[in-house]
């Protein structure tokens, strides 16, 4: 089998310290084969999808956290204790859908 010609060229912007540790890794190859066999014949990283469902959880909390917080710096006035109750009471229920999401991203057959 005759090889191709590599007439194409890739390239990549590196600090000093990466230079550096891609050198060490190549070890006796020349840099360009062993970024050409880690690109070419390394399974990629399989990122974890997003559990959307807890994404907005957490936007909701924010949420509350944030009027918890613009009550608690604004007023001190009888009503908004209540109201600050009814926002703690919600954000801890919140909470812990949030740890049951993330427990079942840990243990997805339970």
């Amino acid at each position: 089998m005759q090889m191709q010609k590599r007439t194409k060229t890739l390239k990549i912007r590196l600090t000093e310290s990466e230079r550096a540790e891609l050198k060490n890794r190549a070890g006796k190859m020349t840099m360009a084969s062993f970024a050409r066999e880690c690109a070419i014949h390394q399974p990629p990283v399989q990122l974890p999808s997003i559990n959307e469902a807890a994404v907005r959880e957490l936007i909701k909390i924010g949420a509350n956290l944030n009027q918890l917080a613009r009550l608690a710096n604004t007023s001190a006035r009888k009503s908004t204790r209540g109201r600050l109750d009814q926002l703690l009471d919600q954000v801890h229920i919140e909470s812990i859908m949030i740890a049951s999401s993330v427990q079942s991203l840990r243990d997805p057959n339970p």
